[in-house]
């Protein structure tokens, strides 16, 4: 079965030019690292490295392997980088019930702030004077309605208000 953590250290240790070096990139213990090559090389049937105490030298099978195992690990890695920028930036949908007679004057400039600093965010707003399901209809917040709100939301709506009368300029900005 293919290791690819085999592959990873044995690119390491090419382009880094020795075990140790590579093992300190890999925060790995040097032993570990001079094991895991052994046993791809076992695993594989193929000496990939020519060593001694002082020098590596690639084998031509080592040099076949690792110029696709570098393909592969710089594959992964891009992956990698591709993943951490979008976790890092804000983006989805953000789905909000609030009266109509709010829209205008609260929700709208806090859309239009959200958005600007936001592009990959999307704001889907139900204006409904009902009772709202948060988790059924998938809702980020719920603002009071005229309607009796069952207990669990109410709580929440209390939470949601009494942070916004603590942190007025919040609103104040957006206006």
């Amino acid at each position: 079965m293919i290791d690819l953590n085999e592959m990873v250290c044995f690119a390491h240790v090419v382009d880094q030019g020795s075990f140790a070096a590579a093992a300190r990139r890999l925060r790995i213990p040097p032993s570990t690292m001079s094991r895991t090559i052994a046993a791809l090389e076992r695993r594989l049937g193929a000496r990939l490295l020519e060593r001694t105490t002082r020098k590596l030298r690639l084998t031509d099978a080592g040099a076949q392997y690792h110029e696709r195992c570098r393909r592969i690990v710089a594959e992964a890695e891009e992956a990698d980088r591709l993943m951490e920028a979008r976790a890092s930036r804000a983006q989805g949908t953000v789905r909000v019930s609030v009266p109509e007679a709010f829209v205008e004057r609260l929700l709208a400039p806090a859309v239009t702030r959200l958005l600007a600093t936001y592009p990959d965010v999307r704001v889907e707003c139900l204006t409904d004077d009902r009772y709202v399901d948060l988790v059924g209809e998938r809702m980020f917040a719920v603002t009071p309605s005229a309607r009796a709100a069952p207990a669990h939301v109410r709580v929440f709506l209390d939470l949601l208000y009494e942070h916004v009368r603590q942190h007025p300029r919040l609103l104040d900005a957006a206006a």
